[in-house]
C-alpha cells in the first residue's frame, strides 16, 4: 500500500493484553458515546481514485457498521475488490456528537469551487440514530456547504461558501443558512463574509457567528483577529 499506512488497533489497558489489529488502511476517529469505535477505511487504485466512509465497530460483538454510506452499491470494507466502483463523493472525516449524532465531512470531486482548480467542493453528512438514512448535503453549482453545526435548539446551521482562489484555506461566504432559510444580514457583514474567512463558528444560540481572519504579510506566517456578527 502507499506510504504511510494506516491502521487502527486496540489494547486493552486493564487485562494488560497484546495490541489486537481490528483493521488496516484505517483512520481512527473517535469514540461513539455508546462505546463503539469509529474510524474511516479507504479503498481506491491508489492512483487517483478512493473511496472513504466512516464505520462504527463494536469490541463486545466484533459488528461493523458503515454509517456514512457514501456509495450504495458498495461497500469497501466488505464487499470483494474486484467490483469496487468509486463513491460519488468521499468522507473526509467524522466526529461523534454527545447527542448521538455523527458529522462527517465530504468531499465532491464532481464538483469544484468555481475559481479554484482542482480542489472538491465541500459538504456534510449527518447520521442521525433517529434516521434512518444518513441525510446528505452535498454541494449545489460548486458552492461548499461548510462550518455546520447543530444550535442548541435543535436547528441545523452553516454557511454556503467557495474556497478563494488565491488560497484553498480560505473561503468566501456567500449566505448563512439557518433552519434552512438564509439569515438577513447587513451590509457590512455581507461584505465582512465575502472577503474571506479562514473558520466560522456560530453560537450554541444562533444569535452570533464568530469568524476568524487571516491579516498581514507574508501569506504564508499570518496573523488573525476574530469578528463577531450578530445574526437577525
Amino acid at each position: 500500500c502507499p506510504s504511510p499506512c494506516n491502521g487502527t488497533a486496540v489494547l486493552d489497558l486493564a487485562a494488560g493484553s497484546e495490541p489486537a489489529l481490528i483493521f488496516d488502511m484505517a483512520w481512527m476517529e473517535g469514540w461513539l458515546p455508546d462505546g463503539r469505535l469509529m474510524f474511516r477505511n479507504a479503498t481506491g487504485d491508489w492512483a487517483q481514485d478512493y473511496t472513504y466512509d466512516c464505520y462504527a465497530h463494536d469490541l463486545a460483538s466484533g459488528e461493523t457498521v458503515n454509517l456514512t454510506r457514501s456509495n450504495p452499491e458498495y461497500d469497501q470494507l466488505f464487499d470483494p475488490f474486484e467490483n469496487y466502483a468509486p463513491s460519488p463523493y468521499q468522507i473526509a472525516g467524522c466526529q461523534a456528537g454527545p447527542d448521538g449524532k455523527v458529522w462527517a465531512t465530504l468531499s465532491d470531486y464532481s464538483q469544484g469551487s468555481p475559481d479554484s482548480t482542482g480542489w472538491p467542493a465541500i459538504g456534510f453528512v449527518i447520521v442521525d440514530p433517529a434516521v434512518e438514512e444518513p441525510q446528505v448535503y452535498r454541494p449545489e453549482n460548486g458552492q461548499s456547504k461548510t462550518f455546520q453545526t447543530f444550535l442548541a435548539d435543535g436547528r441545523l446551521a452553516y454557511a454556503v461558501a467557495e474556497r478563494a482562489p488565491d488560497w484553498s484555506e480560505h473561503w468566501l461566504i456567500h449566505s448563512l443558512i439557518v433552519d434552512g432559510q438564509p439569515v438577513d444580514l447587513t451590509n457590512d457583514a455581507v461584505a465582512l463574509l465575502a472577503g474571506g474567512v479562514s473558520n466560522a463558528r456560530f453560537s450554541p444560540d444562533g444569535r452570533t457567528l464568530a469568524v476568524l481572519i487571516a491579516t498581514g504579510e507574508p501569506a504564508d506566517q499570518p496573523t488573525y483577529r476574530v469578528e463577531f456578527i450578530e445574526l437577525r
